[in-house]
């Protein structure tokens, strides 16, 4: 969830803090600096911990921001299918596997192409011969 837009009491009330009581419990701070809070904005490191329970990546880096997790997976914006460790775990192997047949290919290539040139010297030596 893209939380930048979100004022303050917006966004406790989506990380579940419904009544200022238990955002103040939580926070250590008395009910009436969150209903200050609640007016004006709270320090900067409450915002992106408030941030951070709403799931937004963004607290994290503004390049994340829209990404957030659910369910052990990572959505972006639009929440186009979601990837797990998993996944990014194995695009690292299949990188390095696409890595080592690419390279295998290249040689292989080479192969042919020395044996092909093999092949036209002993065609031309053959061809003397006759």
């Amino acid at each position: 969830m893209d939380c930048s837009n979100l004022n303050f009491k917006e966004l406790r009330q989506f990380a579940g803090y419904n009544k200022p009581e238990d955002a103040a419990k939580y926070c250590g701070v008395s009910r009436s600096t969150i209903h200050n809070w609640d007016k004006n904005e709270p320090p900067l490191y409450i915002r992106k911990l408030f941030e951070f329970l709403n799931e937004d990546l963004g607290a994290y880096d503004p390049q994340w921001r829209g990404f957030h997790f659910e369910n052990g997976f990572i959505y972006g914006p639009g929440r186009m299918g979601g990837i797990h460790a998993g996944h990014v775990a194995g695009r690292n192997y299949f990188d390095n596997l696409s890595r080592a047949k690419s390279q295998e290919n290249s040689d292989l290539r080479q192969e042919i192409k020395h044996l092909k040139e093999q092949i036209e010297t002993l065609k031309t030596r053959l061809a003397r011969q006759n």
